[in-house]
Order: structure tokens, then sequence, then C-alpha cells
């Protein structure tokens, strides 16, 4: 399923921006009714897609969850040979 970005929303209706909606029309070639992902402040909602004019519509079907602000452990390993030692280091970021 397709996650789209946006930034605006009126009651119930979202609208995507004109790259998000050349995608939706012109190379997804989505229809009328079908389902994307949007996410709208920090929230991500399952959308019924109402129109498939510049801009795209997408009304509300459902919020799906929140999505959590956490950042992922992210784990550097390197090794190197110097003065004929062999010495690993490991960052945990």
């Amino acid at each position: 399923m397709q996650r789209y970005f946006v930034s605006f929303k009126d009651n119930d209706i979202f609208t995507l921006t004109e790259e998000d909606s050349h995608h939706v029309i012109n190379v997804m070639r989505m229809k009328v009714n079908d389902e994307v992902e949007i996410v709208y402040d920090n929230k991500l909602f399952l959308g019924s897609i109402k129109s498939l004019e510049t801009p795209v519509k997408v009304s509300l079907l459902k919020e799906i969850n929140t999505l959590s602000n956490t950042i992922p452990k992210v784990i550097i390993a390197f090794y190197f040979i110097l003065l004929g030692y062999f010495s690993i280091f490991i960052f945990i970021c």
C-alpha cells in the first residue's frame, strides 16, 4: 500500500501535493476508492481516494496508529590492522 505525507487536512479530507498527485494519477494509476496510507501530524491514517483531479483528495477511513518518535539503534563496526595488531571498533548510536 502506498504511503503519502500530507500537511493539509480539511475536516476528514486530505489534500495531496502536486508531486504526490502526479504519482497517484500517472505512475501508480490509482482509481477512485483505492486505499492509501496518509501520514498527517505524526499520525497514520487509512484513506480512500475520492478525486483524481490535481490535487488528489483522499477521505479519511480510520486512524491506524500513532507513529512513534523512537530512533532505531545503529551499530557501526569496523576493523583495521595497525603495526601487526588486529583491532575492532564498535560504535552503538
